[in-house]
This record gives C-alpha cells, structure tokens and sequence, in this order.
C-alpha cells in the first residue's frame, strides 16, 4: 500500500497521463506502466518488478515433475514398516520422490543402522533401473540377468544396489512417482513383500 501511494505522490495522474503520452509508439496504460517499473527498480534497491511480463511467459522453460505428497510417502513408508512388523521382523522403509530424492523414511524399532542405507539403495535402484528395464522390482531386475558384471558403469553407482527389495511407484496410469525400499528382513524378497503390501494398499489412491 505505502508503495502505491509512494507511486501516486510522485507521480500524480495527470502528471503520468501528460508525460507518458509523450511517449512515442506508446499508449497512455503502456507509458504508466514504464514509469512504475522505473520506480519499482529504483525503489528496491535494483529488484526490478517488471509488471508488464506476462506470468506464463516462461512456463515452456519451467517444468513441473509429479510426486506424491509427503502424508501418501510416509503413510506407504509406515505401512511397509508395520506389515514386515506384524510378521516378526523389524524393518526400515524409504520412499524417494520422483527426483530420486527421500521423501520419507520410518526405522523399525531394533532393526540395526545399515538398513537406513540399503533401504534407500533399493528404492533408488527400483527408481532408476526398473522402469528403464520395464519392470517393477528390484528382484525383477535380478531376473533380467542384465545387471552382472557386463555393467560396470552401473555397478560403481553408489547409490545403485542389486538386492531384492525395492519396488517402483506408479500412479496415473505409467507415470513414475519415486520407489519404496525395504531393508532389514533376513530376505530380500521379505523386505520386498512388505514393500508390495504398502504400495497395493494406497495404489488406488494414487491412480
């Protein structure tokens, strides 16, 4: 407000109007807005708020990526936890958005600190293999037989870890939402099953 009313103080209506149709090529509306722009620059110290940009102009320069919301990551990271739980096992869960990233992370309450890694290892995997290889888990990718030492690029990625486990996150149909890995079952298919029973829970949520 003290902004607008600095604007009007300075530059009254009819001193814009008289001055800014001066302006040659340039409406009455057009020449006011030079001039606020001019004030806007000098008035921020340099920020300049250019208010004749449209606000979708850069929009083919900016992308927006789908990923689930943090309540859907840790309520699938909880399900995960207490579904190996309920079976005697305790287990941690991590669930990486749809940039790879942790999103959510639940630690079972005497699984040992190892699992905080390779749970993540295994959702990153299932995140950045599985799809490639049009699968759904990191045991899937195990069966490809594609993932051996003919990969040697992929087997230096410290992130990247074969071991069943992780299981990829679909919704909308194919697009990829992140993956869910599991870590702490005396078997990687145990961790991956209690991966399976978190995501088929609230697949239909995410649909």
């Amino acid at each position: 407000m003290r902004f607008i009313q600095a604007i009007q103080t300075t530059f009254p209506p009819h001193r814009l109007q008289s001055e800014c149709c001066e302006l040659d090529g340039w409406s009455w509306t057009e020449g006011f807005q030079r001039r606020v722009k001019a004030v806007a620059c000098s008035t921020l110290a340099g920020i300049c708020i250019t208010l004749t940009q449209p606000a979708w102009s850069a929009g083919k320069n900016i992308i927006e990526m789908p990923k689930l919301s943090w309540r859907m990551a840790l309520s699938m990271a909880s399900e995960a936890v207490a579904v190996c739980q309920d079976r005697g096992i305790s287990v941690t869960a991590t669930v990486i958005d749809s940039a790879g990233l942790r999103q959510a992370v639940v630690k079972g309450d005497s699984v040992g600190p190892h699992s905080l890694s390779l749970s993540y290892r295994k959702a990153f995997t299932a995140f950045a293999v599985a799809d490639a290889l049009e699968v759904n888990t990191t045991s899937e990718i195990l069966k490809t037989g594609k993932m051996n030492a003919g990969s040697p690029a992929l087997n230096t990625d410290p992130d990247l870890i074969f071991l069943a486990g992780g299981v990829a996150i679909h919704g909308h149909g194919k697009t990829l939402l992140g993956a869910i890995g599991v870590s702490g079952a005396p078997s990687g298919l145990t961790d991956e099953g209690c991966a399976a029973a978190a995501l088929a829970k609230y697949q239909s949520e995410i649909d």
